[in-house]
């Protein structure tokens, strides 16, 4: 199908191209005959002709673009069809290595209390993520527990309630990149969309009687 389409535009590209033709097309259309003559085409009478290439000169230019957006799509292709190839055997198990190191200490049963308040549903879009008994025994689903203020080094945020929102993983996901977030005064979502400007999607959609949200948390998002 890219060899197909590289075919085209160099098609294209060779009938835009030929001098006989363009030239030619010109004369045609802007032959002094014409009742009325303008840019960007016109032909002055007698031996001499002049005409403007504008139109012409967009065109190679628009033939050109196409030509690099085709080679651009040819290597994309090929590299994404190199890697796909090389790795098309299962590799040896990864290996395993050992480090010390320090984690934050969390409230676990905290988070958990506050999963099963919310039903295990997205305080954002509402949603739930089912799962299996043989996952969860209680088998309610899953969802994840985001801090407003993020507990690690440098931030220091508190491990409690008034920190903390139930979330999808999806849109957990957009809470720790920045790219949404809860007005301090009004508690509506923020989103960050296509456009790279932030919307405004309302309120969120459960809070539940006695989920205060620490407001310096909220303002410190």
């Amino acid at each position: 199908m890219l060899d197909q389409r590289l075919g085209n535009v160099e098609q294209d590209y060779a009938s835009i191209y030929s001098f006989k033709m363009t030239v030619q097309d010109m004369i045609q259309r802007s032959s002094a005959n014409r009742p009325k003559r303008k840019p960007p085409f016109y032909f002055d009478g007698g031996a001499y002709a002049s005409y403007n290439l504008t139109e012409v000169a967009l065109n190679l230019n628009m033939i050109r673009v196409k030509k690099h957006q085709a080679r651009e799509e040819e290597n994309r292709v090929t590299k994404q069809r190199s890697f796909l190839i090389d790795r098309t055997e299962s590799p040896n198990p990864p290996e395993v290595v050992e480090f010390n190191g320090r984690r934050f200490v969390r409230d676990y049963s905290g988070a958990t209390r506050l999963k099963q308040i919310y039903g295990y549903s997205c305080q954002v879009c509402g949603c739930t993520v089912a799962t299996f008994e043989c996952v969860r025994a209680d088998a309610c689903g899953y969802a994840e527990v985001h801090h407003i203020k993020p507990l690690g080094s440098g931030h220091q945020g508190p491990d409690y309630p008034g920190n903390m929102l139930v979330l999808c993983p999806n849109h957990h996901a957009a809470f720790d990149l920045s790219t949404m977030a809860l007005d301090p005064e009004t508690l509506e979502v923020y989103d960050l969309e296509a456009d790279r400007e932030l919307h405004n999607k309302g309120p969120i959609f459960l809070h539940e009687s006695g989920h205060d949200f620490d407001s310096e948390c909220l303002r410190y998002a």
